[in-house]
C-alpha cells in the first residue's frame, strides 16, 4: 500500500503518484517500450531526492527483466532525462522495489515527470487513469521531443516513487554581531561564515552570496567565496557604527539567509609627547 503524503514541511516523503491503492491488479501490458505520463499526479510537486522506486510487474513476464524508470523535464524547447535507474525484475505478477542509498539518491525537480524504457520487453502493468505519451525508442535517448508525440488518455502505469524533499542548507554561524576597530586595516579577516546542508547529495553544491546591506557595509566589506571570509576592503576609511551584511546559502533545491552585523567601534589613538625643560647643563 501506498501512504499519501503531499510535500509539507514534517512530511519526510512525497509519493508520486500519491494513490492509497497504487498496487492493485493492474490490467493487461503495454505494446511499446517508452512512456512519459502527463497526468499530473506523476508530476513531481517538490524540490527533492527520490529513494525509492516501485514497479508492478505484469503476469507472466519473462523475467529476469530490466526497465528503466525515467525521470524527465521540459525545456521549453525539446525534453531532458534527468535521471534513471535500472530495476531488475526477478519475478514477475508482483511488485518490485528499487531502493537509493542515501548519497546516491536522484535530484528531481518541480513539475518533473515519470516515464519508462521497456528496452528488454514489456514488465510495467497499467491501468485505466489519465494522460500519457508513447514511442518506441530504438536506443537510449537523453533528449527527445515528447511535444510531438500525440497525448492519449486513460492510462496509468505502475510506476512509483517515494521523494525526500530537500532540506534547507543553512549557515551555522549566523545570526551573529562582530566588533571590530576603525583602526583595522584593509585585507583584516572580520568573519568567517560557515555551513551546512543535510543532504548529502548537495555536497560542493552550495552557493553562498552577499545579497542585502545596510550602512556602509558594502561600501567597507566584501566576501571572498572561496574561503567565505568577510574582509576589509583596500581604500576604505571605516565608519564607526553597525553595518549589516545580509549573506544566501542555496543548494539546487532551497536556500536560506543570515546577517552579520559588523560593529566598528571608535578607536582613538592618543600619542603624549612629554618634555622636560630644565637648566642648560655644561661641563
Amino acid at each position: 500500500m501506498c501512504s499519501k503524503y503531499s510535500c509539507q514541511t514534517g512530511h519526510p516523503t512525497e509519493e508520486i503518484p500519491p494513490y492509497n491503492t497504487c498496487y492493485h491488479r493492474f490490467i493487461g501490458f503495454q505494446d511499446v517500450n517508452a512512456v512519459l505520463s502527463f497526468n499530473d499526479n506523476y508530476k513531481f510537486k517538490c524540490c527533492g531526492f527520490i529513494y525509492a522506486w516501485e514497479i508492478f510487474v505484469r503476469e507472466n513476464a519473462a523475467v529476469p527483466l530490466n526497465v528503466k524508470v525515467q525521470v524527465w523535464y521540459d525545456t521549453g524547447t525539446i525534453w531532458n532525462l534527468r535521471e534513471e535507474t535500472i530495476i531488475e525484475a526477478t519475478a514477475d505478477d508482483t511488485v518490485k522495489e528499487e531502493l537509493i542509498p542515501t548519497g546516491s539518491r536522484l535530484r528531481v525537480f518541480v513539475n518533473d515527470r515519470i516515464g519508462s524504457y521497456e528496452y528488454e520487453g514489456p514488465v510495467i502493468t497499467y491501468d485505466n487513469g489519465g494522460s500519457y505519451k508513447i514511442d518506441t525508442f530504438t536506443s537510449d535517448q537523453t533528449t527527445f521531443d515528447w511535444d510531438a508525440v500525440a497525448t492519449r488518455n486513460n492510462r496509468d502505469h505502475a510506476i512509483h516513487a517515494r521523494v525526500n524533499p530537500s532540506k534547507a542548507p543553512t549557515f551555522t554561524n549566523l545570526d551573529d554581531t562582530v566588533a571590530i576597530s576603525n583602526n583595522d586595516v584593509a585585507g583584516t579577516v572580520v568573519f568567517t561564515l560557515t555551513t551546512n546542508d543535510d543532504d548529502l547529495e548537495d555536497a560542493g553544491l552550495l552557493t553562498v552570496a552577499h545579497t542585502d546591506s545596510t550602512g556602509f557595509a558594502a561600501a567597507f566589506f566584501e566576501l571572498d567565496l572561496n574561503t567565505l571570509e568577510v574582509k576589509i576592503k583596500a581604500g576604505v576609511s571605516l565608519s564607526p557604527g553597525d553595518h549589516s551584511m545580509t549573506f544566501t546559502v542555496a543548494d539546487p533545491c532551497l536556500k536560506s539567509t543570515g546577517i552579520l552585523t559588523i560593529r566598528i567601534e571608535n578607536d582613538v589613538s592618543i600619542n603624549l609627547a612629554f618634555t622636560a625643560s630644565g637648566p642648560y647643563l655644561s661641563t
